[in-house]
């Protein structure tokens, strides 16, 4: 399918929401979410994120589980008009201290299972 070229990456989803909204747009083991599903979610996560620290020139930390929650949060990062830093909690404490410290990370976006990996 050809789409226009100025359309972003949010405004392309949005299309799809708008086409389908029921149709399945991601599964995981514990879920399925719809298309309207996956963008309500992100925009509630978007909101709470830009009442925080996100928005133009903020970087957000976002450990790669490959699950539903992901998705939500990718999405949600880029509504709220940050960039998120793709951090793997098996890389060396050392250098994952590092990439915070040199990319200026503002908030690590988790879920509360992933969230005790990451000490401090």
């Amino acid at each position: 399918r050809v789409f226009a070229p100025a359309a972003t990456v949010l405004e392309r989803i949005a299309a799809q929401v708008r086409a389908a909204p029921g149709a399945i747009a991601v599964v995981d083991d514990r879920e399925r979410l719809t298309r309207s599903d996956l963008d309500a979610r992100a925009a509630r996560l978007a909101r709470r994120l830009a009442r925080s620290v996100a928005g133009p020139d903020t970087l957000l930390g976002l450990p790669p589980e490959l699950s539903c929650d992901l998705l939500v949060a990718t999405l949600a990062i880029l509504k709220a008009g940050a960039a998120f830093l793709p951090l793997v909690p098996d890389l060396p404490r050392p250098r994952l201290d590092e990439m915070v410290r040199d990319s200026g990370l503002r908030l690590l976006v988790t879920t509360t299972a992933l969230a005790a990996a990451w000490p401090g």
